[in-house]
């Protein structure tokens, strides 16, 4: 994933790249977009043959770009004048950079795509009260990269994955303590939606009770944690969902 001297290429600025007097082309047809929106990942999570699951590519929804070879056999023929052989050379240098970028950022989607598909196995088989904490600079050091660079990669990458179409970022959040180690706060955001959908609309649970609630689930959670999370998730206090027949 490490570029020249070891910086990390993660991003690509097209307009500019495909300014390049025609030296870089687009071969085929990129699809990663339809009607504005994300129909289909960039990467794919699928079963593996052996149990689990991996991560593949869909070369069909990336931006395969290569450099025009009629300006390099130019450049290789010296039949323009040495000006114009030096601003070509440049051109070249510049484009050839632009394509190395493309592919490190498609070794660093599938990276870390491989890296989600081993640590969420559960959540995939599962769902989400399955699901494992991930942060983002624990990734980045099992990748082998910046956290910045996975922050980079990560937004606005989708993953097609068996529980649906998912933004890459939506991968990596916080745990929080539980009886067998941490748990994700995506599956504790999860039990409160549950325990709130099916607590008694006229003796609804406090936070506490929410909280001895998910402790009984193994998610221990403090009565602090509850309520930044029961607002997070616009879930009103008790007096609020309380009904009076």
């Amino acid at each position: 994933l490490a570029g020249e001297q070891g910086r990390v290429v993660t991003e690509v600025d097209w307009p500019e790249a495909y300014a390049a007097e025609g030296i870089l082309v687009q071969s085929g047809e990129y699809t990663g977009m339809k009607g504005g929106k994300h129909s289909e990942g960039e990467a794919a999570i699928v079963a593996a043959p052996g149990g689990g699951y991996e991560a593949r590519m869909d070369e069909d929804l990336l931006p395969r770009v290569v450099v025009d070879g009629t300006y390099r056999d130019l450049a290789r023929s010296q039949r323009a004048d040495k000006k114009t052989l030096r601003l070509l050379e440049a051109m070249l240098h510049e484009a050839e950079s632009v394509v190395r970028a493309v592919d490190l950022r498609k070794a660093s989607v599938l990276a870390l795509a491989q890296l989600i598909a081993e640590e969420e196995a559960a959540f995939f088989d599962e769902g989400l009260a399955a699901m494992r904490p991930l942060t983002m600079a624990e990734a980045a050091r099992q990748v082998g990269v910046s956290e910045a660079t996975v922050s980079r990669v990560v937004n606005g990458t989708f993953l097609d994955t068996p529980r649906g179409v998912l933004e890459m970022r939506y991968f990596f959040h916080s745990g929080v303590g539980g009886a067998e180690g941490e748990t994700s706060s995506l599956a504790v955001k999860q039990a409160i939606r549950e325990l709130v959908a099916a607590e008694d609309a006229r003796s609804p649970l406090s936070d506490a009770e929410l909280a001895d609630a998910l402790e009984g689930r193994g998610m221990a959670v403090s009565r602090r944690t509850v309520n930044k999370y029961r607002t997070a998730l616009g879930i009103p206090s008790q007096a609020h969902r309380r009904e009076y027949r």
